[in-house]
C-alpha cells in the first residue's frame, strides 16, 4: 500500500499536469541543406580570403572552393554539418568562432573527403571561412554541402472544434476547427500540413466554398477580436478514430508556409445511443420491453438528445 505523502504527491503531480499550460516546443530534428554551385539568395560566398573571415575575390551566391561563406537563416541554427576537402595542407576552417583542423587535402589525398560537424552559440547568422586562401597561399576548401541544425520553434494553437458534443449516431457531414495562432497570422497555415489527431487531413476539395473563399475559412469565430482559420473534416473519419467517453483531447497540428509547427488541443464528448436513462437521485431505470428504444445522454431536468427507434416509447413508472 502507499504511503499518505505518496498519494499526496502523486496527486499533485497529476493536477500539475492537467492545469500546466503547453510550452512552447522547439525540435532539434530539423535541418537546411545547401549544396554545390546552387544559388541561394540568403547566401554569399567568395573564394580567396585572408585567412580571418574577410573576402579578397568578389562575392556570389553560390559556393563550390571557398574562403567564405555567410548565411543568413530564418531559424536559430545550433549546429552547422559541412562536407568537402581542403586545397593544400594545412588547412582549418572557422564557423562562428569554433575552430577546427581539416584532415583530407586535394593536393596530396584526391579522393578523400569528410564531413565536420561544429556546434556553434546559437544564431541565425553562420559565417565559415578558411584559414588564408590567395594567391599566394593555397589553403581554402572545395565544399560540397553545409547542413544547418534549427530549432523551429512551435507556435502556441488555440483549437475550437465544433461540435463539442458528438453523436456517433448522427449523419452530420463535418467537425470544424477553428484555429487561432499567437503571435502568427492563420493565413500563412498550409492547410495540405494539418492533421486531427496526426491521421485525419481536412477537407480541401475545391468544389467547396469553405476550401476557396477566404471570406469563408478566415473567419473571427468565438468574436474576440482574433482571426482563426476553419478547417473542415469528414465526420464519418473522425469519428471511425474515436472511442465513446466523457472527454476525448482533440490534437490539431500542421505548419505555417515557412516550415513553421503548430500545434493545438480541444475536447469533446463522444456520445452513444444506451439503453437507460439517467433520473433524479441518480438511479437508473432500463427499457424492460424494448432494446431497440435507446435514450441519449439524458441528465436531470434536461435532455440533451433523444432518439427513438421503436414504435412507440414504453412509460417508466
Amino acid at each position: 500500500m502507499k504511503s499518505k505523502p505518496m498519494v499526496l504527491l502523486l496527486g499533485i503531480l497529476f493536477l500539475a499536469m492537467a492545469f500546466s499550460i503547453t510550452p512552447v516546443k522547439a525540435t532539434t530534428d530539423d535541418y537546411t541543406s545547401y549544396l554545390r554551385l546552387k544559388t541561394y539568395s540568403n547566401l554569399q560566398a567568395c573564394v580567396l580570403t585572408d585567412g580571418i573571415g574577410n573576402c579578397l575575390s568578389p562575392q556570389q551566391d553560390s559556393f563550390d572552393k571557398m574562403g567564405v561563406v555567410s548565411i543568413e537563416e530564418t531559424y536559430t541554427v545550433w549546429r552547422v554539418e559541412l562536407f568537402g576537402s581542403g586545397a593544400a595542407k594545412p588547412v582549418m576552417l572557422n564557423v562562428n568562432g569554433v575552430w577546427q583542423d581539416v584532415s583530407c587535402f586535394q593536393d596530396s589525398l584526391p579522393n578523400c573527403w569528410e564531413t565536420m560537424t561544429f556546434d556553434i552559440a546559437p544564431s541565425k547568422e553562420v559565417t565559415i571561412f578558411s584559414t588564408e586562401h590567395s594567391s599566394i597561399a593555397n589553403h581554402g576548401f572545395y565544399l560540397q554541402w553545409v547542413k544547418l541544425w534549427v530549432y523551429k520553434t512551435a507556435v502556441e494553437a488555440t483549437v475550437d472544434v465544433d461540435p463539442d458534443n458528438l453523436n456517433l449516431m448522427s449523419r452530420g457531414r463535418f467537425v470544424t476547427a477553428y484555429i487561432e495562432l499567437d503571435g502568427a497570422d492563420v493565413r500563412e497555415i498550409d492547410p495540405s500540413t494539418v492533421l486531427l489527431n496526426n491521421q485525419i487531413p481536412p477537407i480541401l476539395d475545391e468544389r467547396y466554398g469553405f476550401v476557396t473563399s477566404e471570406e469563408a475559412y478566415i473567419v473571427d469565430h468565438d468574436e474576440n477580436g482574433i482571426l482563426e482559420r476553419m478547417l473542415k473534416f469528414d465526420r464519418q473519419a473522425v469519428q471511425a478514430i474515436l472511442s465513446p467517453g466523457n472527454v476525448v483531447t482533440i490534437t490539431i497540428s500542421g505548419q505555417l508556409n515557412d516550415g513553421t509547427k503548430f500545434e493545438g488541443t480541444d475536447t469533446l464528448r463522444v456520445l452513444v445511443p444506451q439503453e437507460m436513462l439517467s433520473v433524479d437521485g441518480g438511479e437508473t431505470i432500463t427499457n424492460p420491453r424494448s432494446a431497440d428504444q435507446r435514450i441519449v445522454e439524458v441528465t436531470p431536468l434536461r435532455f440533451l438528445r433523444t432518439e427513438i427507434f421503436a414504435p412507440h416509447i414504453v412509460p417508466i413508472l
